[in-house]
């Protein structure tokens, strides 16, 4: 994209839809205090717009612009920039995807979607990198050479390792969106390795995984646990209840003089725990 200039624009002229990323509303509400005390430190970016009703389209700075009208801003600090290619919206995609990973603000779950997305404009764009080129033709071969694969082509750009990349693509594809949208706001959405463990399991099994995984009571550990459970392969991991027996009962079993023991059982009953206990139960 090209630049143009900063300026101040109204806020009611920009289109803010279709962004890839929610809005996380804590991280709103933390820059909506800090614009009220200091202002506005950094601008945020946006494409005019040829036709309809806003004058503007965001490319860049969602929350800074959420931030700014939950401040009660009417104008907002915004580089204007243009578009060079011939793929209007394929090009602002692209930037406000690149944007968002150089900033490296994303969770495990976020960078999925904004790799996988990015690989769909990457593809769209070098339709010869998704079907492997014409081998057919020598013009086609010196093409296939100088065109770079993505992973390979966006690390350099972002700073992530391929393998990283890669991975991250994997569950994007491997996650329908519905299970995304589940895990939104969850730990599992900071956990990669977890996110790749769901991929193995069809989109019914991944809803069953969760089912156990976010459940407010006793969720299960991780997503290969959960998965053991629903197959048979493991039990369902103890209570709280049962894992504080457990302990109770280990400290008694260590404990092996009477004497001991009959100093506890003494000041259960003179709590009232019990009424009395014999010898033979030490």
């Amino acid at each position: 994209m090209k630049y143009i200039a900063t300026k101040d624009i109204p806020i009611d002229e920009i289109d803010a839809t279709d962004r890839l990323r929610p809005l996380d509303p804590n991280w709103v509400a933390a820059l909506a205090e800090s614009i009220g005390k200091i202002g506005q430190k950094e601008p945020i970016e946006v494409v005019a717009l040829i036709r309809g009703k806003k004058k503007y389209r965001l490319v860049a700075g969602g929350h800074r612009l959420a931030g700014c009208i939950q401040a009660g801003l009417t104008h907002v600090r915004a580089e204007i920039k243009q578009v060079e290619g011939d793929d209007f919206d394929l090009e602002c995609r692209l930037h406000e995807i690149d944007e968002n990973l150089i900033r490296n603000e994303l969770n495990a779950l976020d960078r999925a979607v904004f790799l996988g997305e990015r690989q769909k404009i990457y593809e769209a764009m070098y339709p010869e990198s998704a079907r492997g080129g014409d081998r057919k033709s020598a013009a086609a071969l010196e093409n296939q050479n100088d065109i770079v694969s993505f992973s390979s082509a966006t690390a350099e750009k972002i700073d992530l390792h391929e393998r990283t990349i890669q991975r991250a693509v994997a569950i994007f594809k491997g996650i329908p969106a519905e299970i995304r949208t589940r895990l939104a706001g969850t730990t599992l959405a900071l956990k990669q390795g977890e996110l790749y463990q769901l991929t193995h399991y069809s989109a019914e099994q991944q809803g069953h995984i969760l089912d156990m995984c976010l459940r407010t009571d006793d969720p299960v550990a991780s997503i290969k646990i959960a998965a053991d459970i629903i197959d048979g392969h493991a039990r369902q991991k103890p209570t709280a209840a049962d894992a504080d027996y457990q302990k109770l009962y280990d400290t008694w079993k260590r404990c092996a003089s009477k004497p001991g023991r009959r100093r506890f059982m003494e000041s259960l009953v003179e709590m009232g725990i019990i009424s009395g206990f014999n010898e033979g139960q030490l």
